[in-house]
């Protein structure tokens, strides 16, 4: 019974530290392969869409893809980078709409990484659109070691505010 219960605990801290040491999960639309080497926003011949670097907070980049021609938001991702390489992604999902996250003030595990405007469809009148702001945080969490404790990247999210 003991040992049972000392594999359960192992496999229960071996699990916490494989969730506090992993990056972004996969992203269900694969990000553009330069999203680690553009310095800026870009538009690709032959593509309607035009992707708009947010920002960067600890080598975490932030994406926004809108349509070209009429700014309509697509989807946002963010990704991890090694030099030009892309290590890790992830789909960014509204997770937002009003409150603290749609501020730009970092506070405690939340770091904000910038802001953007896009059009997005209203649902309740199809074909309508509104100007929102879609902005973009890193979120950390307090990770303790014995005595020691440091802030680590958790996730990402995304809100998409009312522009003003």
């Amino acid at each position: 019974m003991r040992g049972m219960r000392t594999r359960l605990a192992l496999a229960a801290v071996l699990a916490a530290l494989a969730s506090v040491l992993a990056a972004p999960a996969a992203a269900h639309a694969a990000p553009d392969p330069l999203a680690c080497s553009a310095i800026g926003s870009y538009s690709r011949s032959g593509s309607s869409d035009t992707f708009w670097l947010i920002g960067t907070v600890d080598g975490y980049r932030y994406w926004q893809v809108a349509d070209a021609f009429n700014n309509n938001y697509r989807r946002s991702y963010v990704v991890k980078c090694d030099g030009a390489t892309i290590v890790s992604s992830a789909d960014l999902a509204v997770t937002s709409t009003s409150g603290a996250r749609c501020g730009t003030a970092s506070a405690g595990a939340y770091q904000y990484a910038g802001t953007r405007m896009a059009l997005a469809p209203l649902e309740s009148w199809p074909g309508w659109v509104i100007e929102t702001d879609y902005r973009y945080w890193r979120v950390n969490r307090w990770v303790t070691i014995g005595f020691y404790g440091f802030w680590m990247y958790d996730h990402s999210e995304l809100a998409a505010c009312l522009a003003p």
